[in-house]
């Protein structure tokens, strides 16, 4: 899996490899943008990768991939984008760092 951030926004990609015979192939499997960090008015996008496990999902002896994954859309309203702020704000201030994630439950 690749997660990157950039201006706020973070990107997910989990994507596979497989061979067959002499042939690999690439497959995405998954894809999405979170947005909550950019702090816009509008619709915004939340995603988060839970859990990657690999496991035989189906008895036949193989591993399967089994992949948890929050993704869904609000409105970012002006309160909301208030409260984002000032968070950080106050997440700054306790441990003076701007890299680390902040998690906002609504």
């Amino acid at each position: 899996m690749d997660e990157y951030a950039r201006d706020g926004q973070r990107t997910y990609h989990l994507a596979m490899v497989t061979v067959e015979g002499d042939e690999s192939k690439f497959h995405e499997l998954f894809a999405a943008q979170d947005t909550t960090r950019v702090w816009r008015e509008g619709k915004v996008e939340l995603a988060e990768v839970k859990k990657i496990e690999l496991r035989d999902l189906n008895g036949d002896g193989l591993e399967d991939i089994s992949v948890s994954v929050t993704y869904g859309t609000f409105e970012m309203d002006a309160r909301r984008m208030q409260l984002c702020m000032e968070a950080e704000e106050a997440r700054i201030q306790s441990d003076g760092s701007r890299g680390r994630s902040f998690r906002s439950r609504w």
